[in-house]
C-alpha cells in the first residue's frame, strides 16, 4: 500500500500542472478546466447540496459511517471493515457499523427460520399420499 501511494505521489510530482505537482493531496480532484478543486469549494458545494435536499445536521464525515453501516448490512465482515477503515480497535469499527432497526428486525425474522422452517402455504404443501402396506 505504501508503495502504491508513493508511486501516486511520484506521478503527481512529475505532472505538467504546477498546482498538481505542489498539491498536498495524494488524490486531488479536478474541475472541467483541469484545475485542482480546493477543499473549501468542496465543503461549500456539499453544504449547498445538503441545503437543496433539505438535509440538516449532516457532516461530510457521516458518509464514512453510512458506508460502514451499508457494508455490514449487505453481508460485510467486521474484520474486513476494520481494515478498510484503517481501525486498529474493533470497538471503533463497531461505532461506525450502525445497523438500521429495519435490518435488525429482518435479521430477527430470519433467525426464526434457521432452525424452524417457515410455515408453508397451502399451495406449497405436498399432497399426502396414502400409505401402501404390503400383505
Amino acid at each position: 500500500m505504501l508503495r502504491e501511494l508513493s508511486d501516486q505521489r511520484a506521478r503527481l510530482s512529475s505532472h505538467s500542472n504546477e498546482a498538481v505537482r505542489t498539491s498536498v493531496f495524494v488524490f486531488p480532484s479536478f474541475d472541467r478546466e483541469g484545475n485542482i478543486v480546493r477543499l473549501a469549494d468542496v465543503k461549500v458545494a456539499f453544504g449547498r447540496v445538503l441545503k437543496d435536499a433539505g438535509i440538516a445536521n449532516f457532516r461530510f464525515h457521516d458518509l464514512r459511517h453510512t458506508f460502514a453501516s451499508h457494508y455490514m448490512m449487505s453481508g460485510g465482515n467486521l474484520y474486513t471493515l476494520a481494515k478498510i477503515l484503517g481501525h486498529k480497535d474493533f470497538k471503533m469499527t463497531q461505532r461506525y457499523a450502525d445497523l438500521s432497526p429495519d435490518f435488525i428486525d429482518r435479521e430477527r425474522e430470519r433467525m426464526d427460520t434457521i432452525w424452524t422452517p417457515a410455515p408453508q402455504t397451502a399451495s406449497e404443501a405436498q399432497p399426502e399420499t396414502p400409505a401402501k402396506y404390503l400383505q
